[in-house]
């Protein structure tokens, strides 16, 4: 594996760029991760209040609101620490370039929960993260500098 992770970087020399950007993000989301983890995010309903903050300051669907409201608010133990999980899948996989294309599909799908959420001003920034994921999930940027290229070279799926 260590020798296929060596190939990586002479036989995907175009993805170089493309995978310090992956590492990149992996950090950010290893940093939102340790600091949610470091604070009262998974123990006080912090998460909860930012989204009822956040639904006042909105405008949404009627029934994407009642479905916030009931789902996402009225269990905010389990949507915290779903956040923490995925952000933390999100970091480990794209700091070690594995399952890369698969954990992009989750990280898209938690931007656009927050893109959904996230009032004008932040917009911008949340709109860029999307694009850097779904680059990420259409060209596969763990095969550079990953451990996805010592799958690729094996069998050559979506997966990788």
């Amino acid at each position: 594996m260590i020798l296929s992770f060596l190939e990586s970087l002479k036989h995907t020399g175009g993805l170089k760029s493309i995978a310090l950007l992956r590492i990149y993000i992996g950090f950010y989301y290893l940093e939102k991760f340790l600091k949610k983890i470091n604070s009262e995010f998974l123990s006080q309903p912090l998460f909860a209040s930012e989204l009822n903050e956040a639904l006042g300051k909105i405008s949404i669907s009627p029934s994407y609101k009642l479905f916030i409201e009931n789902t996402i608010i009225h269990n905010w133990l389990f949507s915290s620490y779903l956040i923490v999980v995925l952000e933390g899948a999100i970091a480990i996989s794209y700091i070690l370039g594995y399952l890369t294309r698969p954990i992009a599909v989750l990280a898209c799908l938690l931007v656009v929960f927050f893109i959904s959420i996230s009032p004008i001003a932040n917009l911008e920034s949340l709109r860029l993260l999307l694009a850097i994921h779904v680059t990420l999930l259409l060209i596969g940027g763990g095969r550079c500098l990953g451990i996805d290229y010592y799958f690729y070279k094996k069998d050559r799926g979506l997966l990788w």
